[in-house]
């Protein structure tokens, strides 16, 4: 059984329904996405290498800060890690047996 609204298929209506609330909960989600963003904790080297990687910052350089892919974001010069995506980095490439 077809309903309308206002000369709409039930399809098309629907289809209007989604378009708004993805209008009115789009800009709600990416203003909440980029908040996370800039709340996100960013670790030097040496913070990175002994409280994410529990290693010495020498083991840290050689096996896992300048692999290809590592997340890292620069200020000034340094290069700092972002501790969520260094953490979802670990998790993407731990291998199992």
């Amino acid at each position: 059984m077809e309903i309308h609204f206002d000369g709409q298929t039930t399809e098309e209506f629907f289809q209007w329904m989604a378009a708004k609330i993805q209008d009115v909960t789009l800009p709600i989600v990416k203003e909440s996405v980029e908040e996370s963003l800039f709340d996100e904790e960013l670790l030097n080297r040496k913070e990175v290498s002994k409280r994410i990687l529990n290693c010495s910052v020498d083991t840290a350089d050689k096996y896992y800060l300048y692999q290809p892919g590592f997340p890292y974001c620069e200020r000034g010069g340094e290069r700092l890690y972002p501790k969520k995506a260094v953490e979802k980095w670990i998790q993407k490439n731990t291998k199992y047996n």
